[in-house]
């Protein structure tokens, strides 16, 4: 008998319908053994699977999506009973059914067949890889795919989740009752959500109603709706505060909100001691597919404080309003629309440094243009929206480009433009409609294999409606010219043990351009942009860059260094002059270490401009980073500017990380510009504590952020990147 069942064990093996584990203890009703798999398997299809038209797993309460069909299963058990006229299996003690990397448990399970219902009771988990959920009990209906959870607690990275129970519908949906999720894995957690309930669409979206948020047994704040896309996003709450010397204390509080999949908004709010309340509407949209992409953030206030609006332009009703979306309309076709208000031009300084570091002059335009080929077509309107820049605004813009393409096969290359517009020069500037055609053609030719040479002839007619002199006026204007490109290199043994070899790499280009002077001169003509400027040019420009490689033993090569060398010389009515000059230089000695610097010399009289950047920065990523540096500005609208900058930023473990960057102005002898920094890893949450002086005012700020959502403020202050990734140019040019 032993023989028979080993022979019948050995055949159901090779079947692949069940694996056995030694130390399990099989089944005994020989007639119901391949039945009890059977629905054992189907338990796991169950869990696996969605219901049928629901899409994806979960992140936060996921199913085993992982488990296959065809995959063995392997089960254990103390005992399993089947009672024949009821059609009830029954297991007990140690209950384990595993396939692949998932496993389900319990100590007992008992299974009706003609009804196709499982309770699994008593210590009952279900796991895959790091996701693990458990429970008192479960209820399971394999007809109609619904299922309970009862008393259920899952981890699913980096989610813990408690529910007094936990219902799949039978469309895939969940519905979690008495739910609390949170991100802290000690027992008792410095934070969790707490929801009435939970309506999750796995692998889309999750609803809670009746939200609070709990730092440990204290509540804090209540949502009674909160939305939120199961991917990773946003905090729930951005919440900052601290102290402006021309805002006083203050406190700003957002809520995050998904209204569906594709549109999210953050209302915010901001109070300030001495400039008062204001609220904003941030959102962002992904629409049609993912072909259109946008987002708008607002802000209003009305400044009680008189300090801040005494100065001329500056009304006490100030605030932002900017929209920026992109619609992908058909493959060629795209549009695209930007807003940018401002109230004033000193509102981002006070209220939103940190955008305005890096923030441009405003802009508002709409532009359509089509990709194609050989050709590019656009139209823009472009409008002044803010009365304190100057601007040029295009009502509207067409523009035809035929891209540069060769003219069958005869090796001579072709290229157009047709800009056509209304132009009028904010505030107070002139206005015209324009038209501008322009052509050019080239040969290419390429001598001893290592030598490019590329003649060529242009040239452009353009017509203004309205002129400082006439009420229509045409200019003709053509250039002729040569440009010359080669490059050569040479290998050299290297004098540092962890290269093998060095190569220096040099590629000249020299370009040579002649335009005679054009019927109509720029002070002639409206001036609008570098159309309007199209003068006479007797011009070579020449370029030298050079790459320094390293190759290493493994066949890896490194870029060393590069300089690049660019000098633009003018033959002007026989007064030869070297009209501008750039360097950029990039060294980089040590793994770690870079030394970069960009200069730009502009010698002509009527844009004399000096301009120097160097910066020498060490970063050993995630730990430390110094730089110092030194910037350089003397043009004619700011005359002699210069600035050392030098920052440090140094992580102690993973628990803490300090900062700080200073500028100090020659011209006045004292700091422009000062910034501390403490950050601290509270477990789950995280702090960053920034003390800033300005010239403008003096700033102490707190933001206290949950670690799983990361916040762009923390990240951008105190994050230690690699050399070549996010390291700023300490420069304003």
């Amino acid at each position: 008998m032993d023989k028979q069942r080993d022979k019948r064990g050995k055949r159901q093996n090779r079947a692949g319908c069940c694996h056995t584990r030694p130390a399990a203890r099989r089944i005994k009703l020989r007639s119901v053994r391949g039945t009890a798999i059977l629905l054992i398997s189907a338990a796991f299809v169950f869990l696996a699977y969605p219901a049928p038209g629901a899409s994806g797993g979960l992140s936060d309460l996921r199913e085993l999506d992982v488990v296959s069909r065809t995959e063995p299963i392997y089960f254990s058990g103390d005992t399993f009973s089947y009672n024949s006229k009821t059609g009830i299996v029954t297991g007990r003690g140690h209950i384990e059914i595993i396939q692949n990397e998932s496993k389900l448990s319990g100590d007992t399970v008992v299974m009706n067949l003609p009804e196709r219902r499982a309770e699994i009771e008593g210590n009952v988990a279900a796991a895959r890889d790091r996701e693990v959920v458990e429970g008192s009990k479960g209820v399971f209906d394999f007809e109609k795919q619904e299922g309970i959870f009862y008393g259920a607690r899952g981890r699913s990275e980096p989610w813990y989740v408690t529910a007094n129970q936990i219902q799949r519908q039978m469309t895939g949906e969940y519905y979690v009752d008495d739910g609390a999720l949170t991100t802290c894995d000690l027992p008792h957690p410095h934070y969790h959500l707490q929801a009435g309930s939970v309506d999750v669409d796995p692998g889309r979206r999750v609803v809670a109603r009746d939200l609070a948020l709990f730092a440990g047994s204290v509540p804090i704040f209540y949502l009674p709706y909160y939305s939120q896309g199961l991917a990773p996003g946003r905090p729930p709450i951005e919440f900052e505060a601290g102290n402006q010397s021309d805002i006083g204390a203050y406190a700003r509080l957002g809520y995050n909100l998904e209204l569906m999949k594709e549109i999210s908004v953050t209302p915010h709010v901001g109070a300030f001691t001495k400039s008062g309340i204001g609220a904003g509407l941030d959102g962002r949209v992904r629409l049609f597919d993912g072909d259109g992409i946008g987002r708008f953030d607002s802000f209003y206030i009305s400044d009680t404080n008189e300090g801040n609006t005494d100065e001329q332009g500056v009304d006490k009703d100030r605030g932002k309003a900017d929209v920026y979306y992109r619609q992908q309309i058909t493959e060629d076709w795209t549009g695209l629309l930007q807003v940018e208000y401002l109230s004033d031009r000193n509102y981002l300084k006070t209220f939103e440094f940190d955008e305005f570091s890096e923030r441009e002059q405003p802009e508002t335009f709409l532009n359509i243009d089509r990709t194609g080929e050989h050709s590019v077509i656009s139209l823009m309107m472009r409008e002044r929206l803010v009365d304190f820049i100057q601007d040029v605004e295009r009502r509207p813009e067409l523009r035809l480009e035929l891209l540069e393409q060769e003219m069958r096969n005869t090796g001579l290359f072709f290229s157009a433009t047709n800009d056509v517009a209304y132009l009028n020069h904010e505030p107070g500037g002139p206005e015209s409609a324009r038209n501008f055609t322009d052509a050019r053609a080239s040969y290419p030719v390429r001598l001893w294999k290592m030598l490019s040479l590329v003649p060529f002839a242009e040239g452009n007619v353009t017509y203004y409606s309205d002129t400082p002199t006439d009420d229509n006026e045409f200019r003709l204007s053509w250039d002729t010219g040569l440009i010359g490109q080669t490059h050569f290199q040479k290998v050299y043994g290297s004098p540092v043990s962890r290269f093998t070899s060095l190569r220096h790499l040099v590629v000249p280009t020299v370009a040579y351009r002649f335009r005679p002077r054009p019927d109509e001169e720029p002070e002639e003509l409206p001036q609008f942009d570098s159309i309007d400027l199209i003068d006479r040019e007797n011009l070579l420009e020449v370029e030298v860059r050079n790459y320094l490689h390293g190759k290493r033993e493994n066949g890896h090569i490194s870029e060393l260094g590069q300089y690049i060398l660019t000098a633009d010389m003018e033959f002007d009515d026989g007064e030869d002059k070297l009209a501008v000059l750039e360097n950029e230089l990039l060294i980089r000695p040590v793994t770690n270490g870079e030394l970069a610097l960009k200069s730009l010399n502009d010698f002509r009289d009527e844009r004399r401009t000096d301009l120097l950047s160097a910066v020498l920065r060490y970063t050993v990523p995630d730990s430390f980073m110094a730089s110092i540096g030194v910037i350089h500005e003397d043009t004619t609208l700011r005359p002699f500017d210069t600035q050392a900058v030098y920052s440090l930023s140094k992580a102690f473990g993973p628990l803490w990380r300090v900062g700080f960057e200073q500028r100090y102005d020659f011209a006045v002898n004292d700091f422009s510009y000062q910034e501390f920094w403490v950050w601290r890893d509270l477990h789950c949450w995280e702090a960053l504590v920034t003390l800033r002086d300005r010239e403008e005012a003096t700033t102490v700020m707190i933001l206290l952020n949950i670690k799983a959502f990361p916040m762009k403020k923390i990240v951008s202050r105190t994050a230690i990147y690699p050399l070549g990734e996010n390291a700023p140019w300490p420069t304003r040019w």
